[in-house]
C-alpha cells in the first residue's frame, strides 16, 4: 500500500498553478478510488503518507546552525533565580546575559533581585580580593571601576586590559554607556554581528554588576582565570527594608526605606515580598514584629572587644546578614535561618502570623485555675534520643573569608551522656549570623531551652483569650498542683467554642460554657535569656587566616614518549602519561611545534597511555592541565605542566654514525673520507669543518647523498699552505633526522 502513499504525497505537495486542471482530475480520480478501499487499506495509506511527510519535512527543514564554541567561556542558558540579599555580607552573583566578542567578555550579573544601599563596596574575583581600583563603580555614563591590583594576580595598573565593572543599585535604566558604545546598537566592536545589548536592557529594580573583561588569548585563559566565566563576589550593604516604626516610610514605596540589618524587620520584609507566598499586612501581626525589632536593636556589650579597645563596645542584639535564593520549596523552611538569627520563632496570633523574639517576656496572664475536664498533659523529661548533650553554634565569619566557624559547644544540663558520642551534639547552623558573640548568645539560649525539658498541656478559662503563641503565663495554682507553678511560654493557644451538654429537663441552672482555651506550654525562665558578657562570652582568637583557594593541583610526572613501542613504522606518535589530580573530571592536552602557539589537541578523562599522532622529525612542546567541570557551578582549571622540545620519530628508527673517518692533506687542499652506516633510514652525510678541534666552532661544508655502506669523500680546496683543519661528520636520515657527530679527524696541507 505504501506505493499509493507516494501518489498521495505528490498530490498534496503539487504547486497550485494555472495549469493544475490535469492534477485536479487526477486528484478526483484518486479520491474516488481511495473511497472504495477497505478501512484497513485506507489506514495503511494514511500511515504511509504520514511517515513520508515526516521524512520530507525533516529533509527539507533548514539545518540548525551549530552554536559557536568559545573554549573556556561558558554562556549561562538558564534564567537567573530570584535572590534576596539582606544586611551586609559577601555574595556571588547569578550571570544574566553573557556575550563574547573576540577576547572581550561582556556580561551582567544579578547580585540582588531588588534595590540595594551600596555603601563601602569590596570586590573578589575567583576568590581573590581586589586590592586596588580606580574610577567610579556607580557611574554608568563613565568608564566604570578598573581592577588595578588583584591578590595573587598580575598587577594591571591602568592598562586597557584591566577588568572593568559597573554596579547599578536598582535605579539604572540601561547598560553602561561604554558597553553600549562597543556592542550595543551601532557599537564599534560588533564586527558585523547583531547588537548584544539594547538600551532598554537595564534590569531596573535589581542590583546588578556589569562586567567588561579582557579574558586574554585562548591559550592563556587557564593561567589567568580559575573558572569560566570568572566568578565575581561583592561585599556591600544590600536590601532596603521597611521599618513600620517610622511613620515617614511607606510600606508600598521602597524609595522611602532605609538599609538595616535588624533581624525582625528583615523577617517581616521576607514574609511580605518573597516570590513564593506573599503575606499582606492584613495577615501579619505587626505589633509583634515591632516589639521584636525593638528587642533586636538593644545594645549588647562585647566583653573581649571592650577590653581590647579600652572602652565599651556594643553590638545590636539580633542582626541578620545573608542570602535567600528562592526555590520551589516550602516558604517557612527557607525563612528558618532568619528566624533562628533572632533566637525566636514565628507564631500564630489571632489567625495572623507574628514573631516571638529570643527574650523573656513578662507574664501576660496568671493561671489560678484551669478546666479540669479538659485534662492535663504534663511531661517532666524528654526522651533521651530527642535531647542532645550539647549545642554547637556554626556561624559565618567575615574574619575567616566568610566561611563557617564553630563555637565551643554549650552543654545541655540534665542530658544523659551514657553511650553518646559526637552524634549527640546538636549542630545549630546559623547561616544569617555573622557575629561570633551573637552566635554565642543564640547557642546558649538554645542549650538552656533544651535543659528546661518540662511541657504542659491544659485548658484555660475564657478569660485567657488574649494568650497567644510566644507570650508568657505564670502558674499560681493551689495545693495539689504546685509543681506546675512558675513561668511558662505559650507554644500554641487554640480558643474553641465548646458547649457543655445539658440533659433534657435539667433545671439545675447550669449554663453552657463557650470559648475554652486549650494551650500547649513549655517551661521558661529569665535565666534562659540572661547574658553576662564577662562570664558567658567565649574568646575568639584573632589569627591570620588564609583561605583555601579553589584551584586544582597541576598534573605531575608528565612523560612524553615516542619511537619504539609508541610510533608505527609509518606514523610518528607521542604517548603521554601523568599522575592523576584529585577532584579533576578531565584533562586538557595542548601541543605546539617549538616556537609556535599552543593548540588544544584533545580533552580526555584518561591520565595514562594517551596517544597523539605527530609529524616525524618535528620537535614539539606538550602541556597538560586538570579541569574540574561540576554539574553545577563554575569550571575550574589547574596550572599547566609542560614538557619541552620532544623530537617525534617513527618506531624502530635506525640511524648510525659515519664510520672509518680519515683526512689527507695535499697542495692547498684536504681530502676527507667517511663510510656511511648500514642503516635502513640513511639517506646522506653532512661534512663539517673547523680550524680547531671544537665542534661548536665548526661550520657545515656539504651534504652528500647516497646509499648505506658507501664511502663518501669530500675535498676542501682553497686552503693555505701548512694549514691544519679538523673535520666532523654525521648521518642524515629520512623525516629530516640527523645522527650525532663523529669524533674529529684532521690533516694539514703541504708546506
Amino acid at each position: 500500500m505504501l506505493k499509493y502513499s507516494w501518489l498521495l504525497v505528490v498530490l498534496l505537495l503539487w504547486p497550485n498553478t494555472a495549469d493544475a486542471e490535469p492534477i485536479t482530475a487526477a486528484f478526483v480520480a484518486f479520491t474516488s478510488w481511495f473511497a472504495g478501499l477497505s478501512a484497513f487499506a485506507q489506514f495503511a495509506i494514511r500511515l504511509g503518507a504520514s511517515l513520508l511527510l515526516s521524512i520530507l519535512a525533516q529533509k527539507l527543514a533548514p539545518r540548525p546552525r551549530m552554536p559557536e564554541m568559545k573554549r573556556d567561556l561558558q554562556v549561562p542558558r538558564s534564567r537567573p533565580p530570584k535572590r534576596f540579599v539582606y544586611g551586609r555580607n559577601r555574595t556571588y552573583g547569578s550571570p544574566a546575559p553573557w556575550r563574547v566578542r573576540g577576547n572581550i567578555l561582556y556580561g551582567c550579573i544579578i547580585l540582588n533581585s531588588r534595590p540595594s544601599a551600596g555603601g563601602n563596596v569590596k570586590f573578589y574575583m575567583d576568590k581573590r580580593e581586589v586590592l586596588a581600583t580606580s574610577g567610579d563603580v556607580f557611574d554608568f555614563a563613565g568608564g566604570g571601576l578598573r581592577f588595578t591590583d588583584i591578590e595573587a594576580f598580575t598587577n594591571f595598573g591602568d592598562s586597557p586590559s584591566a577588568p572593568r565593572v559597573w554596579i547599578g543599585l536598582g535605579d539604572q535604566t540601561s547598560p553602561p554607556a561604554a558597553i553600549l558604545g562597543e556592542v550595543g546598537v551601532g557599537g564599534t566592536n560588533l564586527g558585523g554581528e547583531e547588537p548584544f545589548f539594547q538600551s532598554t536592557d537595564g534590569w531596573q529594580g535589581s542590583t546588578v554588576m556589569w562586567v567588561r573583561l579582557d579574558v586574554g588569548a585562548n591559550e592563556q585563559r587557564g593561567d589567568r582565570w580559575r573558572s569560566a566565566p570568572p566568578e565575581f563576589e561583592v561585599e556591600m550593604d544590600w536590601s532596603l527594608v521597611w521599618d513600620p516604626r517610622d511613620e515617614q516610610q511607606d510600606p508600598d514605596e521602597p524609595s522611602t526605606w532605609p538599609f538595616t540589618k535588624n533581624q525582625s524587620l528583615i523577617m517581616l520584609d521576607s514574609l511580605r515580598l518573597n516570590p513564593l507566598r506573599q503575606y499582606p499586612l492584613s495577615q501579619i501581626h505587626l505589633p509583634s514584629f515591632i516589639e521584636a525589632a525593638n528587642v533586636a536593636d538593644q545594645p549588647v556589650v562585647k566583653y573581649f572587644a571592650s577590653l581590647e579597645a579600652g572602652s565599651t563596645i556594643t553590638e545590636p542584639r539580633y542582626e541578620a546578614n545573608g542570602v535567600i535564593i528562592w526555590t520551589g520549596g516550602e516558604l517557612m523552611d527557607q525563612l528558618m535561618p532568619i528566624e533562628e538569627a533572632g533566637a525566636g520563632s514565628l507564631v500564630r496570633i489571632g489567625g495572623r502570623i507574628g514573631y516571638a523574639s529570643g527574650e523573656f517576656r513578662q507574664p501576660l496572664y496568671t493561671v489560678n485555675d484551669f478546666v479540669e475536664d479538659g485534662g492535663i498533659d504534663y511531661q517532666v523529661l524528654r526522651p533521651g534520643k530527642e535531647l542532645p548533650i550539647a549545642v554547637k553554634g556554626v556561624y559565618i565569619s567575615p574574619e575567616r573569608d566568610w566561611q563557617e566557624a564553630d563555637l565551643t559547644p554549650a552543654v545541655v544540663t540534665g542530658a544523659s551522656t551514657t553511650g553518646v558520642a559526637d552524634s549527640g551534639i546538636f549542630d545549630m547552623r546559623l547561616g544569617f549570623v555573622t557575629s561570633a558573640t551573637q552566635a554565642m548568645r543564640i547557642q546558649q539560649i538554645t542549650a538552656r531551652r533544651f535543659s528546661e525539658q518540662r511541657t504542659l498541656g491544659i485548658t484555660l478559662w475564657p478569660d485567657a483569650l488574649n494568650v497567644c503563641g510566644g507570650s508568657t503565663v505564670e502558674a499560681n495554682l493551689p495545693a495539689g498542683f504546685t509543681r506546675l507553678n512558675g513561668f511558662w511560654e505559650v507554644v500554641s493557644a487554640n480558643p474553641a467554642l465548646w458547649l457543655s451538654e445539658i440533659p433534657d429537663g435539667d433545671e439545675s441552672g447550669d449554663q453552657p460554657m463557650a470559648l475554652r482555651v486549650p494551650v500547649t506550654l513549655r517551661k521558661t525562665s529569665p535565666f534562659i535569656y540572661e547574658w553576662v558578657p564577662e562570664i558567658d562570652e567565649q574568646p575568639v582568637f584573632s589569627v591570620d587566616f588564609t583561605p583555601v583557594r579553589p584551584a586544582l593541583g597541576s598534573p605531575t610526572n608528565l612523560l612524553v614518549e615516542t619511537g619504539d613501542g609508541v610510533s608505527t613504522n609509518t606514523q610518528a606518535r607521542f604517548r603521554i602519561s601523568f599522575t592523576s589530580v584529585d577532584f579533576a573530571t578531565e584533562y586538557d592536552i595542548e601541543i605546539r611545534p617549538v616556537g609556535e602557539s599552543y593548540a588544544l589537541a584533545l580533552t580526555t578523562q584518561q591520565n595514562q597511555d594517551i596517544f597523539l599522532n605527530v609529524t616525524a622529525g618535528i620537535a614539539y612542546d606538550v602541556r597538560v592541565r586538570a579541569v574540574q567541570r561540576p554539574q553545577a557551578g563554575n569550571v575550574r582549571f589547574s596550572d599547566f605542566a609542560e614538557v619541552f622540545n620532544t623530537l617525534a620519530f617513527p618506531a624502530d628508527y635506525d640511524l648510525g654514525l659515519p664510520q672509518n673517518g680519515a683526512a689527507t692533506g695535499g697542495a692547498n687542499q684536504i681530502s676527507v673520507t667517511f663510510t656511511a652506516p648500514n642503516s635502513a633510514n640513511y639517506v646522506g652525510m653532512q661534512f663539517w669543518g673547523s680550524d680547531t678541534d671544537d665542534l661548536n666552532s665548526a661550520t657545515q661544508l656539504t651534504t652528500l647523498f647516497g646509499a648505506a655502506g658507501e664511502t663518501k669523500t669530500f675535498v676542501e680546496t682553497g686552503l693555505g699552505a701548512n694549514q691544519t683543519r679538523f673535520y666532523f661528520a654525521r648521518s642524515v636520515g629520512d623525516f629530516g633526522f640527523t645522527s650525532a657527530f663523529t669524533q674529529s679527524v684532521s690533516a694539514t696541507t703541504n708546506p
